[in-house]
Protein backbone atom coordinates (compact mmCIF):
# COMPACT_ATOMS: atom_id res chain seq x y z
CA UNK A 1 0.00 0.00 0.00
CA UNK A 2 1.36 3.57 -1.27
CA UNK A 3 2.77 5.45 1.79
CA UNK A 4 0.59 8.98 2.95
CA UNK A 5 1.77 10.78 5.72
CA UNK A 6 -1.21 11.47 8.60
CA UNK A 7 -2.65 14.91 7.94
CA UNK A 8 -2.34 14.66 11.97
CA UNK A 9 1.41 14.79 11.91
CA UNK A 10 2.79 18.21 11.92
CA UNK A 11 6.08 18.66 12.57
CA UNK A 12 9.13 17.87 10.13
CA UNK A 13 10.93 15.77 12.54
CA UNK A 14 7.41 13.56 12.87
CA UNK A 15 7.26 13.32 9.50
CA UNK A 16 10.30 11.79 8.80
CA UNK A 17 9.91 9.65 11.70
CA UNK A 18 6.72 8.05 10.30
CA UNK A 19 7.86 8.15 6.80
CA UNK A 20 11.20 6.37 8.45
CA UNK A 21 8.64 3.66 10.00
CA UNK A 22 6.91 2.77 6.59
CA UNK A 23 9.59 2.96 4.41
CA UNK A 24 13.22 2.26 5.56
CA UNK A 25 14.97 0.90 3.20
CA UNK A 26 13.77 3.20 0.33
CA UNK A 27 15.90 5.95 -1.01
CA UNK A 28 14.93 9.23 0.68
CA UNK A 29 17.42 11.88 -1.57
CA UNK A 30 20.29 11.54 -3.06
CA UNK A 31 23.04 14.33 -3.71
CA UNK A 32 25.91 13.73 -6.04
CA UNK A 33 27.22 10.60 -4.68
CA UNK A 34 25.50 10.62 -1.42
CA UNK A 35 22.33 8.81 -0.13
CA UNK A 36 20.03 8.15 2.01
CA UNK A 37 17.35 5.69 2.62
CA UNK A 38 14.68 6.98 4.70
CA UNK A 39 15.37 5.03 8.32
CA UNK A 40 19.71 6.42 7.49
CA UNK A 41 18.11 9.34 7.16
CA UNK A 42 16.46 9.50 10.53
CA UNK A 43 19.59 7.84 12.35
CA UNK A 44 22.05 10.68 10.60
CA UNK A 45 19.47 13.77 11.76
CA UNK A 46 19.30 11.80 15.37
CA UNK A 47 23.54 11.50 15.38
CA UNK A 48 23.69 14.92 14.19
CA UNK A 49 21.39 16.62 16.40
CA UNK A 50 22.67 14.35 19.08
CA UNK A 51 26.22 16.23 18.41
CA UNK A 52 25.32 19.60 17.52
CA UNK A 53 23.70 19.48 21.04
CA UNK A 54 26.52 17.96 23.14
CA UNK A 55 29.95 19.53 21.03
CA UNK A 56 28.56 22.95 19.80
CA UNK A 57 26.15 23.29 22.61
CA UNK A 58 23.06 24.01 20.46
CA UNK A 59 19.70 24.63 22.19
CA UNK A 60 16.10 24.67 21.01
CA UNK A 61 15.69 28.19 19.43
CA UNK A 62 19.55 28.57 18.86
CA UNK A 63 19.77 30.43 15.13
CA UNK A 64 21.81 27.99 13.04
CA UNK A 65 22.94 29.66 9.81
CA UNK A 66 24.09 27.43 6.63
CA UNK A 67 26.66 28.85 3.91
CA UNK A 68 26.97 25.54 2.12
CA UNK A 69 26.69 24.62 -1.06
CA UNK A 70 24.06 21.63 -2.21
CA UNK A 71 25.14 18.32 -0.23
CA UNK A 72 23.98 15.73 1.52
CA UNK A 73 24.91 17.53 5.00
CA UNK A 74 22.73 20.37 3.81
CA UNK A 75 19.74 17.82 4.01
CA UNK A 76 21.10 16.28 7.03
CA UNK A 77 21.66 19.76 8.57
CA UNK A 78 17.54 20.42 7.53
CA UNK A 79 16.46 17.66 9.52
CA UNK A 80 18.84 17.37 12.16
CA UNK A 81 17.94 21.04 13.04
CA UNK A 82 14.26 20.46 13.03
CA UNK A 83 14.79 17.33 15.66
CA UNK A 84 16.21 19.75 18.12
CA UNK A 85 14.11 22.75 17.69
CA UNK A 86 16.43 24.90 16.30
CA UNK A 87 16.32 27.27 13.74
CA UNK A 88 17.51 27.05 10.46
CA UNK A 89 18.73 29.73 8.85
CA UNK A 90 20.21 28.54 5.68
CA UNK A 91 21.89 31.75 3.35
CA UNK A 92 22.46 31.81 -0.68
CA UNK A 93 26.47 30.45 -0.73
CA UNK A 94 26.84 33.59 -2.90
CA UNK A 95 26.69 36.27 -0.76
CA UNK A 96 29.71 37.91 0.35
CA UNK A 97 31.06 41.42 2.19
CA UNK A 98 27.83 43.12 3.86
CA UNK A 99 25.27 40.79 1.74
CA UNK A 100 26.35 38.25 4.15
CA UNK A 101 27.31 40.61 7.11
CA UNK A 102 23.97 41.94 6.77
CA UNK A 103 21.83 38.59 6.77
CA UNK A 104 23.83 36.80 9.71
CA UNK A 105 24.17 40.18 11.80
CA UNK A 106 20.55 40.55 11.86
CA UNK A 107 19.18 36.78 12.56
CA UNK A 108 21.81 37.18 15.67
CA UNK A 109 23.15 33.86 14.36
CA UNK A 110 25.42 31.97 17.43
CA UNK A 111 26.64 28.95 14.83
CA UNK A 112 27.54 28.71 11.59
CA UNK A 113 28.13 25.95 9.57
CA UNK A 114 30.27 26.21 6.45
CA UNK A 115 31.91 24.67 3.44
CA UNK A 116 34.88 25.06 2.89
CA UNK A 117 34.93 27.60 0.38
CA UNK A 118 32.00 29.11 2.80
CA UNK A 119 34.57 29.42 5.39
CA UNK A 120 36.81 31.34 3.24
CA UNK A 121 34.11 33.65 2.31
CA UNK A 122 33.30 34.72 6.14
CA UNK A 123 36.65 34.93 7.42
CA UNK A 124 36.87 38.60 6.75
CA UNK A 125 33.95 39.66 8.05
CA UNK A 126 34.43 37.42 11.24
CA UNK A 127 35.12 40.58 13.58
CA UNK A 128 31.96 42.32 12.82
CA UNK A 129 29.80 39.46 14.50
CA UNK A 130 29.26 39.87 17.80
CA UNK A 131 26.85 36.68 17.81
CA UNK A 132 28.28 34.24 16.63
CA UNK A 133 30.15 31.91 18.63
CA UNK A 134 30.75 28.50 16.83
CA UNK A 135 31.62 27.72 13.13
CA UNK A 136 31.18 24.16 11.72
CA UNK A 137 33.40 22.87 8.75
CA UNK A 138 31.79 20.44 5.66
CA UNK A 139 34.49 18.51 4.18
CA UNK A 140 37.88 20.57 4.48
CA UNK A 141 40.49 18.30 3.40
CA UNK A 142 42.87 20.76 6.07
CA UNK A 143 42.66 19.79 9.67
CA UNK A 144 40.72 22.43 11.31
CA UNK A 145 43.54 23.34 13.75
CA UNK A 146 45.30 24.97 10.41
CA UNK A 147 41.84 26.85 9.16
CA UNK A 148 43.46 30.14 10.27
CA UNK A 149 42.59 30.21 13.67
CA UNK A 150 43.93 33.60 14.11
CA UNK A 151 41.15 35.24 12.31
CA UNK A 152 38.58 32.90 14.88
CA UNK A 153 39.91 33.47 18.39
CA UNK A 154 37.00 33.94 19.60
CA UNK A 155 35.08 31.30 17.70
CA UNK A 156 34.99 27.26 18.67
CA UNK A 157 35.76 25.53 15.27
CA UNK A 158 34.18 22.19 14.77
CA UNK A 159 34.83 19.66 11.79
CA UNK A 160 31.35 18.14 10.88
CA UNK A 161 32.24 14.49 11.06
CA UNK A 162 34.01 15.58 14.46
CA UNK A 163 30.59 17.06 15.52
CA UNK A 164 28.35 14.00 14.27
CA UNK A 165 30.49 11.67 16.65
CA UNK A 166 30.75 13.46 19.25
CA UNK A 167 27.55 12.35 21.07
CA UNK A 168 28.07 8.47 23.56
CA UNK A 169 24.16 8.01 22.30
CA UNK A 170 21.74 9.30 19.85
CA UNK A 171 18.73 8.54 22.30
CA UNK A 172 16.56 11.98 22.58
CA UNK A 173 16.91 13.66 25.45
CA UNK A 174 16.01 16.58 24.28
CA UNK A 175 12.41 18.50 24.16
CA UNK A 176 9.82 17.42 21.51
CA UNK A 177 9.40 20.42 19.10
CA UNK A 178 6.11 21.12 18.45
CA UNK A 179 3.81 22.34 15.39
CA UNK A 180 4.14 25.85 16.61
CA UNK A 181 8.25 26.19 16.77
CA UNK A 182 10.21 28.08 14.84
CA UNK A 183 12.20 25.70 12.20
CA UNK A 184 13.79 28.06 9.90
CA UNK A 185 14.28 32.06 9.35
CA UNK A 186 14.44 32.13 5.33
CA UNK A 187 15.56 35.72 3.59
CA UNK A 188 13.92 37.32 1.20
CA UNK A 189 14.59 40.45 -1.21
CA UNK A 190 10.91 40.23 -2.81
CA UNK A 191 9.47 43.90 -1.82
CA UNK A 192 12.23 46.81 -1.63
CA UNK A 193 14.62 47.36 1.18
CA UNK A 194 16.73 45.36 3.17
CA UNK A 195 16.48 41.85 3.14
CA UNK A 196 14.12 40.71 5.58
CA UNK A 197 13.90 37.16 7.11
CA UNK A 198 10.56 34.97 6.79
CA UNK A 199 9.77 33.52 10.08
CA UNK A 200 8.41 29.67 9.14
CA UNK A 201 7.08 27.35 11.99
CA UNK A 202 7.66 23.43 11.73
CA UNK A 203 3.60 23.31 10.82
CA UNK A 204 4.35 25.22 7.78
CA UNK A 205 7.04 22.94 6.16
CA UNK A 206 4.80 19.87 6.67
CA UNK A 207 2.03 21.80 5.41
CA UNK A 208 3.78 22.60 2.27
CA UNK A 209 4.98 19.36 1.57
CA UNK A 210 1.47 18.23 1.52
CA UNK A 211 0.36 20.88 -0.74
CA UNK A 212 2.50 20.17 -3.41
CA UNK A 213 2.23 16.83 -3.29
CA UNK A 214 -1.45 17.19 -4.17
CA UNK A 215 -0.48 20.29 -7.00
CA UNK A 216 2.44 17.95 -8.62
CA UNK A 217 0.38 14.70 -8.09
CA UNK A 218 3.72 13.34 -6.33
CA UNK A 219 3.29 9.61 -5.68
CA UNK A 220 5.28 7.23 -3.35
CA UNK A 221 6.88 5.15 -6.61
CA UNK A 222 7.97 8.57 -7.93
CA UNK A 223 11.47 9.28 -8.03
CA UNK A 224 11.72 13.14 -8.49
CA UNK A 225 14.77 15.43 -9.85
CA UNK A 226 15.97 18.78 -9.30
CA UNK A 227 18.74 20.98 -9.81
CA UNK A 228 17.05 23.53 -7.21
CA UNK A 229 19.72 24.84 -4.85
CA UNK A 230 19.62 23.49 -1.16
CA UNK A 231 20.01 26.82 0.42
CA UNK A 232 16.79 28.34 -1.20
CA UNK A 233 12.90 27.32 -0.27
CA UNK A 234 12.17 26.30 -3.91
CA UNK A 235 14.32 22.70 -3.34
CA UNK A 236 12.13 21.83 0.05
CA UNK A 237 9.12 23.52 -0.92
CA UNK A 238 8.40 21.71 -4.33
CA UNK A 239 10.91 18.64 -3.93
CA UNK A 240 12.18 17.29 -0.44
CA UNK A 241 8.80 17.65 1.27
CA UNK A 242 6.34 16.65 -1.24
CA UNK A 243 8.53 13.14 -1.40
CA UNK A 244 9.03 13.13 1.97
CA UNK A 245 4.92 12.99 2.87
CA UNK A 246 4.51 10.68 0.34
CA UNK A 247 7.67 8.60 0.71
CA UNK A 248 8.90 9.26 -2.84
CA UNK A 249 12.49 9.76 -3.20
CA UNK A 250 14.51 13.07 -4.46
CA UNK A 251 17.68 13.51 -6.14
CA UNK A 252 19.44 16.74 -6.58
CA UNK A 253 22.14 17.68 -9.22
CA UNK A 254 24.32 20.00 -7.02
CA UNK A 255 25.81 21.80 -9.87
CA UNK A 256 23.23 22.56 -13.29
CA UNK A 257 24.57 21.69 -16.61
CA UNK A 258 22.19 22.97 -19.49
CA UNK A 259 23.58 19.98 -21.59
CA UNK A 260 23.87 17.34 -19.18
CA UNK A 261 20.82 17.68 -17.04
CA UNK A 262 18.14 15.66 -19.02
CA UNK A 263 21.00 12.97 -20.25
CA UNK A 264 21.59 12.35 -16.64
CA UNK A 265 17.61 12.38 -15.37
CA UNK A 266 17.37 10.09 -17.92
CA UNK A 267 20.18 7.78 -16.25
CA UNK A 268 18.63 8.14 -13.14
CA UNK A 269 15.06 6.81 -14.24
CA UNK A 270 13.54 10.04 -12.77
CA UNK A 271 9.94 10.56 -13.08
CA UNK A 272 9.02 14.08 -12.41
CA UNK A 273 11.34 17.03 -13.09
CA UNK A 274 11.34 20.08 -10.58
CA UNK A 275 13.45 23.52 -12.13
CA UNK A 276 13.14 27.26 -12.65
CA UNK A 277 12.01 28.65 -15.98
CA UNK A 278 15.62 30.14 -16.99
CA UNK A 279 16.89 26.62 -17.03
CA UNK A 280 14.30 24.81 -19.05
CA UNK A 281 15.38 27.89 -21.63
CA UNK A 282 19.20 27.02 -21.40
CA UNK A 283 18.05 23.37 -21.73
CA UNK A 284 15.66 24.12 -24.72
CA UNK A 285 18.91 25.48 -26.26
CA UNK A 286 20.99 22.80 -26.36
CA UNK A 287 21.56 20.85 -29.39
CA UNK A 288 18.87 18.11 -29.96
CA UNK A 289 20.58 14.36 -29.21
CA UNK A 290 19.66 11.13 -30.11
CA UNK A 291 17.16 9.07 -27.73
CA UNK A 292 16.06 12.46 -26.30
CA UNK A 293 12.72 10.92 -25.75
CA UNK A 294 13.97 7.76 -24.17
CA UNK A 295 13.27 8.16 -20.38
CA UNK A 296 11.09 7.30 -17.42
CA UNK A 297 9.56 11.30 -16.95
CA UNK A 298 5.97 11.80 -16.26
CA UNK A 299 5.94 15.31 -15.34
CA UNK A 300 7.86 18.19 -15.50
CA UNK A 301 7.88 21.86 -13.18
CA UNK A 302 9.69 24.90 -15.07
CA UNK A 303 8.03 28.04 -13.62
CA UNK A 304 8.12 31.09 -14.71
CA UNK A 305 8.35 29.60 -17.93
CA UNK A 306 6.12 30.67 -21.43
CA UNK A 307 3.45 29.37 -22.69
CA UNK A 308 5.17 28.96 -26.01
CA UNK A 309 8.15 27.31 -24.31
CA UNK A 310 6.19 25.12 -22.34
CA UNK A 311 4.95 23.15 -25.49
CA UNK A 312 8.03 23.32 -27.23
CA UNK A 313 10.02 21.80 -24.09
CA UNK A 314 6.60 18.98 -24.32
CA UNK A 315 7.19 18.66 -27.80
CA UNK A 316 10.69 17.81 -27.80
CA UNK A 317 11.42 15.98 -24.65
CA UNK A 318 7.90 13.76 -25.02
CA UNK A 319 6.96 14.63 -21.11
CA UNK A 320 3.63 16.94 -20.04
CA UNK A 321 4.71 20.38 -18.57
CA UNK A 322 2.89 21.97 -15.25
CA UNK A 323 3.64 25.97 -14.95
CA UNK A 324 0.83 27.24 -13.38
CA UNK A 325 1.79 28.05 -9.78
CA UNK A 326 2.81 31.28 -7.52
CA UNK A 327 3.73 31.74 -4.09
CA UNK A 328 6.29 33.47 -2.15
CA UNK A 329 8.10 32.54 0.98
CA UNK A 330 6.30 34.31 2.92
CA UNK A 331 3.09 32.09 1.52
CA UNK A 332 3.73 28.81 -0.68
CA UNK A 333 1.53 27.97 -2.53
CA UNK A 334 -0.90 30.42 -3.20
CA UNK A 335 -2.82 29.37 -5.93
CA UNK A 336 -1.69 26.08 -8.48
CA UNK A 337 -3.34 24.27 -10.92
CA UNK A 338 -3.10 20.46 -10.68
CA UNK A 339 -2.23 18.34 -14.18
CA UNK A 340 -5.70 17.28 -13.92
CA UNK A 341 -7.97 20.00 -12.87
CA UNK A 342 -9.09 23.35 -14.74
CA UNK A 343 -5.78 24.69 -16.45
CA UNK A 344 -4.74 27.83 -18.55
CA UNK A 345 -1.72 28.28 -19.86
CA UNK A 346 -0.06 32.01 -18.83
CA UNK A 347 -2.04 32.30 -15.62
CA UNK A 348 -0.39 31.08 -12.14
CA UNK A 349 -3.69 28.90 -11.51
CA UNK A 350 -6.84 29.39 -8.93
CA UNK A 351 -6.45 30.41 -5.17
CA UNK A 352 -6.02 27.50 -3.15
CA UNK A 353 -8.69 26.70 -0.90
CA UNK A 354 -6.53 27.11 2.41
CA UNK A 355 -6.15 30.77 1.86
CA UNK A 356 -8.49 34.23 1.38
CA UNK A 357 -7.15 35.29 -1.88
CA UNK A 358 -8.27 39.28 -2.62
CA UNK A 359 -6.80 41.72 -5.41
CA UNK A 360 -7.24 44.97 -3.81
CA UNK A 361 -7.17 48.57 -4.65
CA UNK A 362 -4.57 51.48 -2.79
CA UNK A 363 -7.37 51.65 -0.09
CA UNK A 364 -7.66 47.92 0.21
CA UNK A 365 -11.12 47.35 -1.21
CA UNK A 366 -11.58 44.62 -3.59
CA UNK A 367 -11.55 45.35 -7.37
CA UNK A 368 -13.85 43.73 -9.97
CA UNK A 369 -13.09 41.01 -11.77
CA UNK A 370 -10.27 41.44 -14.63
CA UNK A 371 -8.80 44.71 -13.02
CA UNK A 372 -5.95 44.89 -11.99
CA UNK A 373 -4.30 45.09 -8.29
CA UNK A 374 -2.07 43.84 -5.71
CA UNK A 375 -2.36 40.34 -4.37
CA UNK A 376 -3.60 40.05 -0.46
CA UNK A 377 -4.06 36.98 1.24
CA UNK A 378 -5.45 35.60 4.59
CA UNK A 379 -5.22 32.09 6.14
CA UNK A 380 -8.41 29.82 6.64
CA UNK A 381 -5.60 27.14 8.57
CA UNK A 382 -3.16 27.47 10.84
CA UNK A 383 0.17 26.58 9.41
CA UNK A 384 -0.14 28.23 5.64
CA UNK A 385 1.73 31.16 6.07
CA UNK A 386 4.82 32.51 7.79
CA UNK A 387 4.69 33.79 11.09
CA UNK A 388 6.14 37.32 10.98
CA UNK A 389 9.53 38.86 10.17
CA UNK A 390 12.59 37.99 11.92
CA UNK A 391 12.96 41.29 14.29
CA UNK A 392 11.26 43.66 12.02
CA UNK A 393 7.80 44.45 13.70
CA UNK A 394 7.20 47.33 11.92
CA UNK A 395 7.67 45.35 8.70
CA UNK A 396 5.25 42.69 9.80
CA UNK A 397 2.15 45.03 10.77
CA UNK A 398 2.77 47.17 7.54
CA UNK A 399 2.53 43.28 5.49
CA UNK A 400 -0.28 42.54 7.51
CA UNK A 401 -1.53 45.80 7.38
CA UNK A 402 -5.92 45.29 8.01
CA UNK A 403 -4.98 41.59 8.35
CA UNK A 404 -3.95 40.87 5.30
CA UNK A 405 -1.25 39.82 3.90
CA UNK A 406 0.14 42.25 1.09
CA UNK A 407 2.73 40.15 -1.75
CA UNK A 408 3.52 43.35 -3.14
CA UNK A 409 2.85 41.93 -6.42
CA UNK A 410 -0.12 43.00 -9.09
CA UNK A 411 -2.51 40.46 -10.09
CA UNK A 412 -6.16 40.06 -11.73
CA UNK A 413 -8.52 37.12 -11.78
CA UNK A 414 -10.02 36.18 -14.98
CA UNK A 415 -13.86 34.78 -15.32
CA UNK A 416 -12.89 31.06 -14.38
CA UNK A 417 -11.25 32.44 -10.99
CA UNK A 418 -7.45 32.02 -12.32
CA UNK A 419 -4.91 34.47 -11.25
CA UNK A 420 -2.57 36.43 -13.38
CA UNK A 421 0.69 37.98 -12.38
CA UNK A 422 0.92 41.71 -14.11
CA UNK A 423 3.76 43.49 -12.52
CA UNK A 424 5.78 43.70 -9.34
CA UNK A 425 5.06 46.44 -7.21
CA UNK A 426 7.62 47.09 -5.46
CA UNK A 427 11.39 47.88 -6.84
CA UNK A 428 12.68 44.31 -6.47
CA UNK A 429 13.96 42.25 -9.84
CA UNK A 430 14.42 38.95 -10.17
CA UNK A 431 17.31 37.18 -12.01
CA UNK A 432 19.05 34.29 -12.82
CA UNK A 433 16.64 32.73 -10.46
CA UNK A 434 17.71 34.95 -7.59
CA UNK A 435 15.80 38.15 -6.05
CA UNK A 436 17.29 41.08 -6.08
CA UNK A 437 16.74 44.14 -3.86
CA UNK A 438 17.52 47.45 -5.85
CA UNK A 439 18.14 48.85 -2.40
CA UNK A 440 20.69 46.39 -1.46
CA UNK A 441 22.18 46.97 -4.77
CA UNK A 442 22.61 50.38 -4.23
CA UNK A 443 23.97 50.17 -0.51
CA UNK A 444 26.75 48.14 -1.41
CA UNK A 445 27.69 50.57 -4.66
CA UNK A 446 28.26 53.44 -2.14
CA UNK A 447 31.77 53.31 -2.26
CA UNK A 448 32.35 53.28 -5.57
CA UNK A 449 34.79 56.09 -5.91
CA UNK A 450 33.06 59.43 -6.97
CA UNK A 451 29.53 58.57 -6.66
CA UNK A 452 27.15 61.15 -5.97
CA UNK A 453 23.71 59.09 -6.47
CA UNK A 454 22.92 55.49 -8.03
CA UNK A 455 19.76 53.83 -8.69
CA UNK A 456 19.25 50.09 -9.80
CA UNK A 457 16.64 49.15 -11.99
CA UNK A 458 15.33 46.27 -13.82
CA UNK A 459 15.36 46.01 -17.71
CA UNK A 460 13.96 42.88 -19.88
CA UNK A 461 15.64 40.08 -20.46
CA UNK A 462 15.49 38.50 -23.48
CA UNK A 463 15.81 34.85 -21.43
CA UNK A 464 13.00 36.31 -19.74
CA UNK A 465 12.88 37.72 -15.55
CA UNK A 466 15.02 40.54 -15.90
CA UNK A 467 18.31 42.30 -16.16
CA UNK A 468 20.03 44.70 -14.29
CA UNK A 469 20.67 48.12 -15.33
CA UNK A 470 22.38 50.90 -13.00
CA UNK A 471 22.53 54.52 -13.66
CA UNK A 472 25.79 55.96 -12.05
CA UNK A 473 26.05 60.40 -11.19
CA UNK A 474 29.72 60.50 -10.35
CA UNK A 475 31.91 63.73 -9.54
CA UNK A 476 34.65 62.74 -11.67
CA UNK A 477 35.07 61.00 -14.60
CA UNK A 478 34.10 57.99 -15.03
CA UNK A 479 36.41 54.57 -13.94
CA UNK A 480 37.33 52.97 -17.11
CA UNK A 481 34.87 49.93 -17.57
CA UNK A 482 37.16 47.36 -16.89
CA UNK A 483 37.80 48.88 -13.08
CA UNK A 484 34.60 49.48 -12.61
CA UNK A 485 33.40 46.00 -13.44
CA UNK A 486 36.10 44.56 -10.49
CA UNK A 487 34.27 46.66 -8.49
CA UNK A 488 30.57 44.96 -9.34
CA UNK A 489 32.79 41.58 -8.97
CA UNK A 490 33.89 42.40 -5.66
CA UNK A 491 31.47 43.99 -4.13
CA UNK A 492 28.22 42.04 -5.09
CA UNK A 493 27.05 38.43 -5.72
CA UNK A 494 26.97 37.47 -9.48
CA UNK A 495 24.04 37.78 -9.70
CA UNK A 496 23.39 40.80 -8.95
CA UNK A 497 26.14 42.07 -11.27
CA UNK A 498 24.75 44.93 -13.79
CA UNK A 499 24.68 43.88 -17.08
CA UNK A 500 23.98 47.64 -18.60
CA UNK A 501 25.48 50.96 -16.65
CA UNK A 502 24.76 54.67 -17.64
CA UNK A 503 26.35 57.52 -16.88
CA UNK A 504 24.06 60.64 -16.56
CA UNK A 505 24.09 64.03 -14.83
CA UNK A 506 21.40 63.71 -12.38
CA UNK A 507 18.82 61.05 -11.10
CA UNK A 508 14.94 61.93 -12.52
CA UNK A 509 13.33 63.35 -8.55
CA UNK A 510 9.93 64.16 -7.61
CA UNK A 511 8.90 67.09 -5.74
CA UNK A 512 10.03 65.08 -2.27
CA UNK A 513 13.18 64.25 -3.79
CA UNK A 514 12.37 60.65 -4.39
CA UNK A 515 13.75 58.68 -6.99
CA UNK A 516 11.59 58.56 -10.00
CA UNK A 517 12.36 54.94 -11.35
CA UNK A 518 9.48 54.53 -13.94
CA UNK A 519 11.58 57.35 -15.53
CA UNK A 520 14.78 55.21 -15.82
CA UNK A 521 12.96 52.37 -16.38
CA UNK A 522 10.94 54.46 -19.26
CA UNK A 523 14.72 55.54 -20.88
CA UNK A 524 15.80 51.50 -21.35
CA UNK A 525 18.22 50.62 -22.73
CA UNK A 526 19.66 53.60 -24.81
CA UNK A 527 22.76 54.42 -26.94
CA UNK A 528 24.56 55.63 -24.23
CA UNK A 529 24.04 52.43 -22.06
CA UNK A 530 26.97 50.24 -21.82
CA UNK A 531 25.98 46.48 -22.35
CA UNK A 532 28.51 44.72 -20.33
CA UNK A 533 27.94 41.36 -21.36
CA UNK A 534 28.46 42.19 -25.32
CA UNK A 535 31.73 44.45 -23.89
CA UNK A 536 32.51 40.64 -23.18
CA UNK A 537 32.67 41.37 -19.46
CA UNK A 538 31.37 38.09 -17.14
CA UNK A 539 31.72 36.20 -14.28
CA UNK A 540 32.73 32.63 -14.41
CA UNK A 541 31.22 29.32 -12.73
CA UNK A 542 34.60 28.93 -11.05
CA UNK A 543 34.57 33.04 -9.95
CA UNK A 544 31.24 33.00 -8.63
CA UNK A 545 32.58 32.45 -4.71
CA UNK A 546 35.35 33.85 -4.56
CA UNK A 547 36.24 36.52 -2.01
Amino acid sequence: MAFRLDESVATVSAALAAAGEAEPDRLLVRVGHGAHTYASMLAAAHELAAGLAVAVGVEPGSRVAVLSRSSLESVELFFALASLGAINVPLNIFLKGEFLRYQLDDCRAETLVVDREGYDTVLPILGTLPSLRHIVVIGSEAPIVDLKPSATASIAVFGYDEVKQSAATTTRWWPVPAATDIAAIMYTSGTTGMPKGCVLDQGYFVHIGHAHREFFGVETADHCFTMLPLYHMGAYCTAVLPALVCGASIEVVPEFSASAFMPTAQAAAATVLFGVGPAAQAILATPVIAGERDHSLRQASFAPLSPEQQVAFEQRFGVPVLCEGYGQTECVPISCSSKGGPRKRGSVGRPVPWLEVDIVDGDDRPVAVGEVGEITVRPRVPHTMFREYWGKPDDTLETFRNLRHHTGDLGRLDDDGLLHIVDRKSDSLRRRGENVSSLEVEAALAGLPGLREVAIHAVPSPLGEDDIKVCLVLNREPPEISVLFDFFKTNLPYYAIPRYVEFLDSLPRSAIGKVQKHLLRGRGVSAATLDLEALGYGVSRAERRGV
